[in-house]
Formats: C-alpha cells, sequence, structure tokens
C-alpha cells in the first residue's frame, strides 16, 4: 500500500533493486482492466517469479480516510496503525492458517489495525456501482477479519465506527441479509453526509 503521490518514487526504487517491470502486461492477470479478475488491480507490479509478483496499490483506492501511515502505534486510545508484530492487535502463531503476529526480531513493519481494516472495506461497499465485480472480493476480505481476527479475540467492535460496526454485525453475526446489510450502511452514510445523525 503506497501513497498515490509515491507510486513513481516507490517503483524506481523496486527496479534498482532488480525486480523486473512486466514485460506481457496484455496477457499478465495483475495488469489493470484485466475482466478475468474478481479482485482490485494494483497501480504497478513487478515479477520476481511465475507467477509470484509484487503489486503497488494506491492508498486511495482502499483507505482513503486515512491520513498518516506512520502513526506511532501507541500514540492513542484507538491506534490506526499497528506493528505487525503487535500481539495485543493480532493472533499467536496459527500452525493451521499460517496467519499470525510477525515475529518480534523481524524489521519492524506497520500495518492498518482491525478496526481501521473493517471500515475501509465497509467503504468499498459503496465503490460496487462503479465496479460490481469486486461485491465478493470485499465480502471474503470482511470474513478474513471475522475468522482471523475476531475469532482470535484481537477484534474490539467498540473501535469500529458506527456504520461499519453495524454492516460487518449484519453480515457475519447473521443480524441481516447481505443486501439488507449494504443497504442500511448506504443509508447510514448518506444520512450522515446530509447531517442527520452527526456521523462524520
Amino acid at each position: 500500500m503506497i501513497p498515490d503521490e509515491a507510486i513513481p518514487r516507490a517503483s524506481k526504487v523496486l527496479q534498482h533493486a532488480e525486480f523486473r517491470p512486466c514485460s506481457l502486461p496484455q496477457k499478465c492477470w495483475h495488469t489493470p482492466g484485466n475482466m478475468d479478475r474478481a479482485s482490485p488491480t494494483a497501480a504497478m507490479h513487478f515479477h520476481w517469479g511465475s507467477p509470484e509478483a509484487l503489486l503497488l496499490f494506491k492508498k486511495s483506492n482502499f483507505f482513503p480516510r486515512l491520513t498518516n501511515l506512520s502513526v506511532d502505534p501507541d500514540s492513542a486510545l484507538n491506534p490506526r496503525i499497528v506493528l505487525a508484530s503487535n500481539r495485543k492487535y493480532l493472533p499467536e502463531p496459527d500452525p493451521v492458517s499460517g496467519f499470525c503476529a510477525f515475529l518480534p526480531q523481524f524489521y519492524p513493519v506497520r500495518v492498518p489495525s482491525a478496526p481501521c481494516i473493517l471500515e475501509a472495506q465497509a467503504f468499498q461497499f459503496l465503490r460496487q456501482d462503479e465496479d460490481p465485480r469486486y461485491y465478493s472480493y470485499w465480502i471474503s476480505q470482511m470474513s478474513y477479519v471475522g475468522s482471523y481476527i475476531e475469532e482470535k479475540g484481537r477484534l474490539d467492535l467498540n473501535k469500529v465506527e458506527d456504520r461499519s460496526r453495524n454492516l460487518y454485525q449484519d453480515i457475519f453475526h447473521r443480524k441481516a441479509g447481505v443486501k439488507m446489510a449494504i443497504a442500511n450502511y448506504r443509508k447510514a452514510y448518506e444520512d450522515s453526509r446530509s447531517g442527520s445523525t452527526g456521523q462524520p
């Protein structure tokens, strides 16, 4: 995930590190506009094997309301960015799934917190009219948060803003059907923009 304006610089750094730009963009699955994809495409991608690729995504496409990617994870009561090794927010190693917090001796990596991820994923449902192909992708991503984060006891839903929390609970706590949950979320978002609920 790269700030939009940093994509060209990141591209140069990767090329200097001998990552290869795509040589067959018309046939590559990672090329923007490929109609066979069911998930968003990266702004740029590089190959080091087949089919391995390093993808650069624009921050505005996934976290448009996240203003700072380098926030100290302990600087606020509701941190938006956490260390990938912080087991307060990420589960212990799971040999079955392979998903877990990074080992503390690894180079420190910062990742969006689970509440931040849920809010960003919920916001994507407002964009489905632009490209409905990605509808199932965002459902699966929210499911990941449920099975990997919440079921491991690392998701504090009180730190998720109301509209996104309600959408998540409607779908994954089976309080409403998917279509109704999304309709409720869209209405809550539109009401907040008109000033009727006081939500930001």
